[in-house]
């Protein structure tokens, strides 16, 4: 019987540990769909109650992620440059549960503060920070949502929770 396979992400070790601690500072950066490192692309999923995770293309092309860290960090590298713009693509996973579901994979928007909210909200003179901190209703491309914002500078980790 051979030893199982070893997982191994294409994450440096200084992205995946604070990613799977809930504690990377730009997420962004990593998940979602990004250009890869030689050409072509690679999409990212952190999903850590799920067993498998999928990206399917607009036109219905389904392409399976492999779960390359136990904490569930899921990557697909193509040759081929995959869609990156939210209304393109969607996100299915199937959880422990049994529960499968699918989704507009939050990493394909820019976030939804800007440089200049964030050297305001430093400097302690934004003036209309209640239109970008908390909770908003925004369609962004098409798609519906809630985007959340909190200004937190000294926290490592912050949560929503909801259902």
């Amino acid at each position: 019987m051979n030893p199982p396979t070893a997982l191994v992400s294409s994450l440096p070790p200084e992205d995946l540990y604070p990613l799977i601690e809930c504690r990377h500072s730009d997420p962004h950066r990593i998940l979602g769909i990004r250009p890869g490192k030689s050409g072509g692309s690679i999409a990212r999923v952190f999903q850590p109650e799920a067993t498998a995770v999928a990206v399917v293309c607009s036109g219905g092309r389904r392409l399976p992620l492999t779960k390359v860290h136990a904490a569930g960090v899921f990557e697909i590298f193509s040759e081929e440059i995959l869609p990156s713009s939210a209304q393109d693509y969607t996100i299915e996973a199937v959880f422990v549960t049994g529960i499968n579901a699918a989704w507009s994979d939050p990493y394909a928007f820019a976030p939804t503060l800007g440089e200049m909210d964030l050297y305001l909200l430093g400097s302690g003179e934004h003036l209309e920070a209640y239109k970008v901190l908390g909770a908003h209703l925004r369609t962004i491309d098409g798609i519906s949502g809630t985007s959340f914002a909190v200004w937190a500078p000294n926290a490592q980790r912050v949560s929503v929770v909801g259902d």
